[in-house]
């Protein structure tokens, strides 16, 4: 490619009103959640007791392990598969995710039970609730590249913003 297919190239994006609305409404997404993180992290570390934020700190440790389990590379083929029109193979991603993340499930047990035995009980609960949430999580982390495929920004844009709103819930119990 050439300078000059690049130019009319990024001249006929420019002047594609689809392509600036959809592009325009997932930035303003970006912008809400990175201003909701904002909110989140300063609020949660001055409202929760130190020991709490550290037991947050613990299961976040174990969270990027666990995470290798629920496949995640599954995202990008389903994503790919979907806009080639293989609707399928969200079903496929959805179906190997949960059987993963069940996986999953199981180590943030068997974290809960050692800090059980470890006596200490609050630690073991947000295990528990970890391990719970997970497999819903993990799911409905597969529905946005299929809307962002099936090219629904739209529903994608309010996706973003509940995926947000979702962090601020899972502290509730720890207040």
């Amino acid at each position: 490619m050439n300078i000059a297919s690049l130019r009319t190239l990024a001249l006929s994006k420019l002047h594609n009103q689809r392509f600036l609305r959809n592009s325009g409404l997932l930035m303003l997404a970006n912008i809400i959640v990175t201003a909701l993180a904002l909110i989140r992290t300063p609020t949660v570390t001055w409202l929760l007791p130190k020991e709490e934020v550290g037991m947050i700190g613990v299961v976040g440790a174990w969270l990027s392990f666990i995470l290798l389990l629920s496949l995640p590379g599954l995202d990008s083929a389903s994503y790919h598969y979907v806009v080639k029109g293989s609707q399928w193979a969200f079903l496929v991603n959805i179906r190997h995710k949960t059987r993963w993340a069940l996986l999953s499930t199981v180590a943030f047990v068997c974290g809960a039970g050692y800090w059980w035995w470890r006596d200490d009980p609050a630690l073991s609960i947000i295990f528990l609730i970890a391990g719970a949430v997970c497999p819903i999580v993990l799911g409905l982390s597969a529905c946005s590249g299929t809307l962002a495929a099936r090219e629904k920004f739209g529903a994608l844009f309010w996706y973003r913003i509940a995926d947000s709103l979702t962090d601020f819930v899972g502290f509730i119990p720890l207040l």
